[in-house]
């Protein structure tokens, strides 16, 4: 708020004195005219404006106003001159109005250009904080490509100072690759054009840092002044990326090259199994080509064990496959699953073995043999088995054994399920 006493005020405070001299006021009552004025009234009025406003300094010169009126009324009652004592109500509710009135205004005036720039003060500093504290790098860029301003988040984020990196180009950040691109985008964004990617970029230490960068223009006087660039940094992201394109590349090789055959399904919403991939093992042992594996069910093509599990992502299971001529393969099978994209994926890994190296696909006198084989192979001791079965330890015992020769088939479909078998691979026959 202005501290001087306005020009008007001046004007409307000379008048007040002229006025007591062209109206003929004796000089004693003119100098206490004036002092009772300036000191009861006017002044009043004028502080009570300038810091109040109009509406305040009207309040106060009304008050004041009508005070001096009944005073001056009884004066002009007692007084062999009522004319002059009238002529003080009236000049001193001119002059203490116009003080007021003129002083309010200007008073107003200047109360509202202080709330205009205080407003703009408070915007600055809510964007100061806000540009300060956000975690993206933020550059502000002139129209020469030199940088302008740099946030906290962009100091750490390139290892400099903003007074190493102000007055500077822009492209020193900007890895020599993408540089011309970069070049082509501050040019779009010049013409209005804003821009949202990805562009690589190097820290002062030649670190190589992956950005995802959002390009804008900003205006000055409605004319653009430069860009706003707004980097989050996405290098870590990109270098899992890498890695998982990599491994992909190294799962993919791995599984057409393999010896066994590798067979990629998914399980569909319905509970299907659709063939997505088979390797070259697959194709060339069963006959069919990728594009016949996909066409087909994969009930065409296993003709005993369990095509999958549900349930278990991780088990072993005998299968006999049918070539694409008829005959038969007899294999090992290893099932994995997990999820890609929200797709439930099962890779299978197919070991073919012969009657030589498994007995166990023979009818066998003996069905302790078989127990004893699969037991050995999934790793499943007499107490592990029969936690999963129900069945007594002395029972499994007596099936190892082979004393139990012929076992009540829900023994039998007990056992045989816990191992992911058949029942048939194992026993001739059982009870009913």
């Amino acid at each position: 708020m202005h501290s001087k006493i306005p020009p008007n005020i001046w004007l409307i405070m000379i008048i007040s004195y002229l006025l007591p001299f062209i109206s003929g006021i004796p000089a004693l009552h003119h100098y206490l005219f004036i002092d009772f004025i300036w000191i009861i009234y006017v002044v009043p009025s004028f502080l009570s404006s300038y810091y109040g406003g109009v509406r305040k300094g009207i309040v106060v010169w009304g008050g004041l106003t009508g005070t001096y009126a009944l005073w001056e009324s009884a004066e002009i009652i007692w007084s062999r001159h009522p004319v002059w004592h009238f002529y003080h109500i009236v000049e001193l509710a001119i002059v203490t109005f116009l003080v007021a009135f003129g002083t309010g205004i200007l008073a107003d005036k200047n109360f509202s250009q202080n709330q205009e720039l205080q407003k703009v003060k408070q915007d600055q500093f809510n964007f100061m904080s806000v540009y300060e504290q956000m975690p993206d790098a933020i550059f502000f860029i002139g129209t020469d490509g030199k940088i302008m301003s740099v946030n906290k988040a962009a100091e750490e984020l390139y290892g400099v100072t903003r007074s190493e990196v102000i007055g500077k180009s822009f492209l020193q950040f900007i890895d020599p690759e993408d540089q011309e691109k970069t070049l082509h985008i501050f040019s779009d964004c010049l013409k209005g054009i804003p821009f949202n990617g990805e562009i690589a970029s190097r820290s002062v230490h030649g670190q190589l840092l992956y950005l995802d960068t959002t390009a804008i223009s900003y205006f000055v006087d409605h004319k653009i002044a430069g860009i706003i660039g707004i980097n989050r940094d996405i290098t870590d992201r990109k270098r899992i990326e890498h890695s998982l394109k990599e491994s992909r590349f190294k799962f993919e090789q791995a599984f057409h090259n393999a010896a066994n055959m590798m067979f990629l399904m998914e399980e569909t919403s319905d509970g299907s199994i659709h063939c997505i991939e088979a390797n070259k093992a697959a194709q060339q042992k069963l006959g069919y080509t990728n594009d016949e594996f996909r066409l087909k069910s994969v009930n065409d093509i296993v003709l005993k064990g369990p095509v999958y599990t549900s349930g278990k992502p991780n088990f072993s299971a005998r299968v006999e496959y049918k070539t694409k001529t008829g005959h038969v393969i007899h294999a090992e099978r290893n099932q994995r699953t997990f999820e890609w994209k929200g797709k439930k994926l099962i890779l299978i890994e197919a070991r073919e073995v012969t009657e030589t190296s498994r007995p166990l696909f023979r009818d066998k006198s003996d069905p302790g043999v078989n127990l004893r084989l699969i037991m050995a192979e999934r790793g499943i001791g007499v107490s592990e088995l029969a936690e999963q079965t129900g069945l007594s330890r002395a029972t499994i015992s007596n099936l190892r054994n082979g004393k139990i020769a012929k076992p009540h088939s829900f023994t039998a479909r007990a056992v045989a399920d816990a191992l992911n078998v058949d029942a048939t691979e194992i026993w001739n026959e059982t009870e009913n």
